[in-house]
């Protein structure tokens, strides 16, 4: 979670607005606010869209749940209060 890393995840998050891909992530860096330092927001997720495209949408929420085992275990404090795959309108991931 380097400034460098942060740095490269803007770049791509600029670019993934262009949409070249159809079924990759969309998603947009967030300054810090209160309670957390930085943040993703997801807009469109290339995860939901594999399991839509294999009518399995139901399934995508599950793996969401796996950003709660993996985040702890690389020393990352995850904060989040919906996903794509659940319904919300976007996927808020903020970091601590």
């Amino acid at each position: 979670m380097s400034e460098l890393f942060k740095r490269q995840l803007r770049k791509q998050a600029r670019a993934s607005r262009s949409s070249i891909y159809e079924y990759d992530f969309v998603y947009d860096i967030v300054p810090g606010g209160e309670g957390y330092k930085w943040g993703i927001d997801y807009v469109e997720c290339g995860i939901v869209k594999f399991f839509k495209r294999q009518g399995e949408e139901e399934l995508a929420k599950y793996a969401c749940i796996l950003d709660y085992l993996m985040f702890p275990a690389i020393g990352v404090d995850l904060v989040r209060t919906g996903t794509i795959a659940e319904g919300c309108r976007r996927c808020d991931f903020r970091f601590r």
